[in-house]
C-alpha cells in the first residue's frame, strides 16, 4: 500500500476524532489531546476505539472525583487556590489514563485514600544537611536567604550552584511575597517522609515545624527555584504543563494536601520514593527559630558519592574484593564522622532547649552492597521495607 492510502486513512481518523472525541474534554486539554491522538492512534500504537474509551474513562472519573472533593461545588471554589489543585488532578488523570492507559477507577481510589491520609498526618518539614543543621542549632535561628552572608548565597547543601542567586531572585519576584522566607515542604505518613523527608536531595536531616508555626506558611506546587529546562528530564508531564505559570502552582492548605496525594500515587505507580524537585513547597515567611521546631530526625544511609567512587575504582581495574573493601571503609568513615557531628548537635540541643527538643538518628545503612549498584529511590524503599522501617 502506498503513502497516499495511509494519508487518506489518517485524515479519516482525524475526522472521527474531531467528531467523536475532541469535544469530550474542555478546551484546556484539546490541543494536548490532539497531540496524544496523533502519537498513539495515527502511529498505530493503540486502536481508535481503545483511545476513545480511555478518554471517556478519564472524563468520567475526573467528574466523579470533583464531586467527591467538592460536594457543594461552586464556580467560586473551583476558581480559588483549590482550583489549582483540581487542574493538577485533571492533568494527572489525563497523563495516567489517556496517555499511559492506567485504570481510571483504581487511580481515583488510590488518590482519595492517600488524600485522607495526608489530611490526617500532614506536617511542614525542612530537609537539611548536617553542617547547616549544626549552624541552625548553634545560632538558634534558621536564616532566610537574605540573611545569609554573600559567600553562602550561591550554596545548596554546602555546594556552590551556578546561577542560584539569579534563580532565587527570579523565583521570589514571581512569588510576590513582601518579606523573606525559608523554603520547606509538606510531608505525610507514607513510609519514607517519616525518615528521609519529602525533599531528601537537600539533606538527610529533617526539621519538623510545630503545628502553630505550620499555620503560617504559603504552599506551592513543585520547586519554585528551578526553571523548566532544569527539571524537564525527570518531572512528570502533568506537572510540567503548569511549570511556567506560577499563579497556577499556588495552593491553599487543602489544595496542597490534594497535590501531595497525587504526587504520592504517581510515585507508587512508578515504584519510587521521590523525584527531585517534585514536592509541595511550604514557604515559611520571615524565617524560624528553634522554638518553632517540634522534632529533628537524621537518617544515615548509603551515600551515592561513595558508590560512584567505588564504581570508578572498579572501572580502572579494581577487583571485586578491592572495591568492596574501599566501599566498606569509606562508608564506615563517613558514618563515624556523621555520628560524631550529630552527637555535638545533640549536646547543643540539650543546652539550648533544656532537653525539650531532641535529635533522633535513624540508621539503615547496615548492609553493604557492591557491584554496579547506585543509590536509587527504588533501592531505598526496598531497603526500608526489609528493615521494617514502616
Amino acid at each position: 500500500m502506498d503513502e497516499a492510502f495511509f494519508e487518506v486513512r489518517r485524515q479519516e481518523l482525524r475526522g472521527r476524532f474531531a467528531k467523536e472525541i475532541l469535544n469530550l474534554v474542555d478546551r484546556d486539554n484539546q490541543e494536548e489531546l490532539a497531540r496524544v491522538f496523533d502519537t498513539l492512534v495515527l502511529q498505530e500504537k493503540i486502536s481508535f476505539d481503545e483511545f476513545k474509551q480511555r478518554v471517556e474513562n478519564y472524563v468520567a472519573v475526573l467528574d466523579e472525583m470533583k464531586t467527591e472533593l467538592l460536594p457543594e461545588a461552586t464556580q467560586e471554589a473551583e476558581e480559588g487556590l483549590f482550583g489549582n489543585a483540581l487542574i493538577s488532578l485533571d492533568y494527572f488523570l489525563f497523563e495516567m489514563v489517556v496517555i499511559k492507559g492506567k485504570a481510571a477507577n483504581e487511580l481515583s481510589s488510590k488518590v482519595l485514600v492517600e488524600f485522607e491520609k495526608v489530611r490526617n498526618t500532614n506536617r511542614v518539614t525542612i530537609n537539611i544537611e548536617r553542617r547547616a543543621l549544626s549552624r541552625f542549632v548553634k545560632e538558634g535561628r534558621y536564616k532566610t536567604y537574605h540573611e545569609l552572608p554573600d559567600k553562602r548565597r550561591d550554596e545548596i547543601n554546602g555546594r556552590k550552584v551556578r546561577h542560584y542567586t539569579e534563580r532565587r531572585v527570579d523565583g521570589e519576584a514571581k512569588l510576590g511575597y513582601d518579606q523573606p522566607f525559608v523554603v520547606a515542604a509538606m510531608g505525610s505518613d507514607n513510609g519514607y517522609d517519616e525518615i528521609i523527608g519529602p525533599a531528601p536531595a537537600y539533606g538527610h536531616g529533617v526539621i519538623e515545624l510545630t503545628k502553630d508555626k505550620a499555620k503560617d506558611v504559603e504552599y506551592f506546587e513543585g520547586d519554585s527555584m528551578s526553571a523548566k529546562d532544569v527539571v524537564g528530564e525527570v518531572m512528570p508531564d502533568w506537572l510540567l504543563r503548569k511549570w511556567d505559570n506560577f499563579d497556577s502552582r499556588k495552593l491553599d492548605e487543602r489544595g496542597a494536601q490534594l497535590v501531595k496525594s497525587i504526587m504520592e500515587v504517581y510515585l507508587q505507580e512508578h515504584n519510587l520514593t521521590h523525584i527531585h524537585n517534585m514536592y509541595v513547597e511550604a514557604h515559611v515567611l520571615g524565617g524560624l527559630s528553634l522554638e518553632d521546631v517540634a522534632k529533628i530526625t537524621y537518617a544515615i544511609y548509603k551515600d551515592e558519592s561513595y558508590i560512584r567512587k567505588m564504581n570508578e575504582l572498579k572501572a580502572k581495574g579494581g577487583t571485586d574484593e578491592e572495591t568492596a573493601d574501599f566501599y566498606l571503609e569509606a562508608e564506615e568513615e563517613k558514618k563515624r564522622e556523621k555520628i560524631k557531628l550529630l552527637g555535638l548537635i545533640k549536646d547543643l540541643l540539650e543546652k539550648n532547649t533544656g532537653g525539650k527538643l531532641t535529635l533522633e538518628i535513624v540508621d539503615f545503612s547496615k548492609e553493604i552492597k557492591t557491584r554496579e549498584e547506585k543509590f536509587t529511590p527504588g533501592v531505598l524503599r526496598e531497603k526500608m521495607v526489609s528493615d521494617n522501617r514502616f
